[in-house]
């Protein structure tokens, strides 16, 4: 048997029965809209193919490749996908598929958009960066589109101009693209969430990986090839660098193959943050590599970025001094150390007589730096001419790595937003015995005595290491008079104060408008300097200063400035800055922000 109830006219039942008006309704309506948002939560695409793309190279068609960045709601850009480059065509057809999940940390600035990119390849590697030959591009919105449907488009690309008898028309993209979107609660402010995030701390508690082989290593002998080995290290977040593995010398070999595991356990108080790997030329089997042998390439990893489900296989492309620890360029771009020319050690057993003869007459030579440059100077002028009858080829390191967290109560929490009273002895000795200063890197403050004034404790959060990829820049402005840039970059902290604090210097990349650095920075932030904000310059190199991304001289380095090509400042997140601050600060960083600058 059922009942039936007179429901008033403009009334309605919520969703415990309780009868409401219309205007009520409305309200919680609004409030429940207001208290989340739509997204697009994946991104699935097809590249078909482009035609009637433009001639940029002199002897043959142009080798295009696509790449594919997506549009935040804050106009800032993040990267999707690149194609393979096709090889002499102006209508490539590349047929590639890319799926792309969006972040949930990118919150309410989420993907509004995509903006494809084609270029010219200038020789067998892509870049998010692109290249200098720019050949159209094209910028789509996605608000539009509806969730789990496929839609095919067809882009005109501009930002070109053809040439010839088909210039009056526009090259086109075509490509189809899917996109799912789904209803979340909106994300608190970012303050919120990092007090949110302040009651746990996380770190590698162990790291287990294998080294696999390497593949066209530089020569590093005169008249025999390398002998490498690999030396793997860990940066922890002290800022000291402690040796994790050492492989076995591979004899006469520009290709080694190690296959050689390694795995090392780490404490909270000596958190690794990334692995260095250094690949060296094994001159003296007495001697260190790094101390009688030739450098052939440096990498770094991030190890949170070897967290699963990230992929265990990692290739990673050996560069030179800038990724060694030991030698990474300060502010004026001079390395930090470097060995002196001069004797070479006692020379390797598996050395060619003449290469040896060579070594010991050197050690003979008082001086030697003469003959030490010239034996330096015929070992590069042999990787020349070793590398001009091949296909350019950059230096890899092929590692497995995987690492394991752990998760602790962040040392001093309970301090954080609740300060203790210090009144007598009893209070100074009761916050001095907490076992929270044996898990911290952090000094017990000077004012905590017996004998000092009463007060209160409390913690606050700092920013005590730094640490990031600096991929490259794109559509560099040129200077006046000069055709191209001698590229490079520098990263510093920043306080409120605006106090800057150097990070790092990436090396020379000569004649170009989209450098591809690649480089890992890294570094510990003093424990009295409060960075809010990370600042990325990129300056062009006075002419006739850099040969070959070296300097000349030091002298002619320091008395020369470089000029500034494009500045990119990037607020870091704090618990004590208010909702205004942090909204004008973000007008300031859309202002200064470039594409893939980091």
């Amino acid at each position: 048997m059922s009942s039936t109830a007179l429901v008033p006219a403009g009334s309605a039942e919520d969703e415990q029965g309780n009868i409401q008006t219309w205007d009520d309704a409305d309200a919680i309506y609004e409030a429940k809209k207001a208290a989340t948002f739509t997204r697009i939560y994946r991104l699935q695409g097809k590249i078909k193919a482009a035609k009637g793309l433009a001639k940029q190279d002199v002897l043959s068609l142009s080798d295009p490749y696509l790449v594919i960045k997506a549009i935040r709601a804050n106009n800032h850009l993040a990267n999707i996908h690149v194609t393979e480059c096709k090889m002499n065509t102006l209508n490539p057809v590349w047929d590639e598929e890319f799926d792309f999940e969006v972040p949930r940390s990118w919150g309410v600035e989420e993907l509004v958009g995509i903006k494809c990119l084609v270029y010219d390849a200038d020789g067998p590697y892509r870049a998010y960066t692109g290249s200098d030959d720019f050949l159209g591009g094209a910028d789509l919105d996605l608000s539009t589109l509806k969730s789990g449907r496929a839609v095919p488009y067809e882009l005109e690309l501009g930002g070109v101009r053809t040439q010839g008898m088909f210039a009056s028309r526009k090259p086109r993209l075509s490509i189809a693209l899917t996109a799912f979107r789904e209803t979340i609660p909106k994300p608190p402010a970012s303050s919120v969430q990092l007090m949110q995030s302040m009651g746990t701390t996380s770190y590698i508690r162990e790291v287990t990986g294998t080294i696999v082989r390497a593949k066209h290593l530089p020569h590093g002998d005169l008249l025999d090839y390398s002998d490498p080995v690999c030396i793997v290290r860990a940066v922890l977040s002290s800022g000291d660098v402690v040796e994790v593995y050492r492989t076995r010398t591979v004899d006469g070999s520009l290709h080694p193959v190690w296959q050689e595991d390694f795995r090392m356990r780490f404490e909270s108080r000596e958190e690794p943050l990334l692995l260095l790997f250094d690949v060296w030329d094994q001159d003296d089997e007495d001697v260190p590599a790094e101390e009688s042998g030739d450098h052939l390439g440096s990498a770094a990893v991030p190890l949170f970025s070897c967290v699963e489900p990230a992929p265990r296989r990692r290739k990673l492309w050996l560069q030179g001094e800038t990724q060694r620890h030991e030698t990474r360029h300060n502010q004026q771009g001079v390395p930090a150390t470097k060995r002196k020319p001069g004797g070479r050690g006692k020379g390797r057993k598996t050395l060619n007589k003449a290469d040896a003869n060579l070594d010991e007459f050197l050690r003979q030579d008082k001086k030697g730096r003469g003959l030490a440059r010239l034996k330096e100077g015929i070992v590069a002028l042999k990787r020349t001419l070793f590398e001009s009858v091949q296909e350019e080829k950059r230096p890899v390191l092929i590692v497995d790595i995987r690492t394991r967290i752990k998760t602790e109560p962040m040392p001093f929490h309970s301090l954080f937003g609740r300060p203790v009273n210090v009144a007598d002895v009893d209070d100074v000795q009761g916050v001095l015995s907490m076992p929270d200063w044996s898990r911290t890197l952090y000094s017990i403050p000077r004012e905590l005595t017996p004998e000092a004034d009463r007060g209160k404790v409390f913690s606050e959060d700092h920013i005590m290491f730094c640490y990031g990829v600096i991929e490259g820049a794109s559509g560099l402005p040129m200077p006046e008079g000069v055709h191209k840039n001698n590229a490079y970059c520098i990263i510093q902290g920043s306080n409120r104060l605006d106090e800057r604090f150097f990070i790092h210097r990436t090396r020379v990349i000569n004649q170009t408008i989209c450098p591809n650095w690649a480089e890992v920075f890294y570094s510990p932030i003093p424990e009295n300097f409060q960075m809010s904000r990370l600042i990325i310059s990129v300056y062009s190199a006075p002419v006739g200063v850099f040969a070959n991304g070296k300097r000349k001289t030091e002298k002619a380095a320091k008395s020369l400035t470089g000029k500034v090509l494009a500045i990119c400042s990037r607020a870091m997140p704090s618990s004590s800055r208010g909702d205004e601050e942090e909204e004008e600060e973000d007008e300031d960083e859309e202002l200064f922000y470039d594409d893939n600058t980091v």
